[in-house]
């Protein structure tokens, strides 16, 4: 006999087949993007009705974090501090070289000359002003947290059969699952995505 806990379990699995979290949203927008050009209008439509609504939730999404007028005031100001203690190239422009970020991003950053004067007037702009800062933190922490939550649209479905016939490339193949009614199998899934892409889809159709 199920138990009340292996019930709500399965339900949930039923009704939260198409799990995305709001920060999958700028990735499925970018496979639908290869899509557009489909010769089939239910597909065409599918993809317009569903990346208008992504675009405009990535929109309030973005609106967690906007910066007041006086906290890009401050980034102004940190970036003339930077200048100012940057070491400098024989034409005058501050020298910046390419650094590995924790995830495996490249970000550009300027070599410090003095670095004990520049940690002085950080500390002297973050204590001028303290408040700002961290209102704009605050909203950094509640956006990244939100980034985490499931995401609250969703997207307008088509049925398998509306791509029978159509020839598709494995790439165009991975954007017109996220529209599947039925979903998919593990099997479905083309050799040659990403292991980003693959894990996506895993999470999107509650794949094991």
């Amino acid at each position: 006999m199920n138990t009340i806990r292996q019930i709500s379990n399965e339900l949930r699995l039923m009704y939260d087949l198409r799990l995305l979290r709001n920060s999958d949203l700028s990735f499925v927008k970018t496979a639908l993007q290869k899509i557009t050009a489909i010769p089939n209008i239910k597909i065409a439509y599918a993809v317009a009705v569903t990346l208008k609504k992504i675009e405009i939730e990535l929109s309030v999404l973005e609106s967690i974090r906007q910066e007041s007028e006086e906290f890009s005031s401050i980034r102004e100001k940190l970036k003339e501090i930077q200048l100012q203690y940057a070491e400098k190239l024989p034409t005058g422009e501050p020298k910046i070289v390419q650094n590995v970020t924790e995830k495996g991003g490249i970000i550009n950053q300027y070599v410090i000359t003095d670095v004990g004067a520049f940690q002085g007037a950080i500390l002297a702009l973050e204590q001028a002003y303290g408040p700002i800062i961290q209102e704009q933190e605050i909203k950094e922490k509640n956006y990244a947290e939100t980034m985490q939550e499931r995401a609250q649209i969703s997207l307008m479905q088509i049925d398998r059969n509306d791509i029978i016939g159509l020839e598709l490339t494995n790439e165009q193949l991975y954007s017109v699952f996220f529209l599947l009614k039925d979903g998919i199998s593990k099997e479905d899934i083309p050799e040659d995505i990403t292991a980003d892409e693959l894990l996506l889809l895993m999470d999107y159709f509650n794949l094991s």
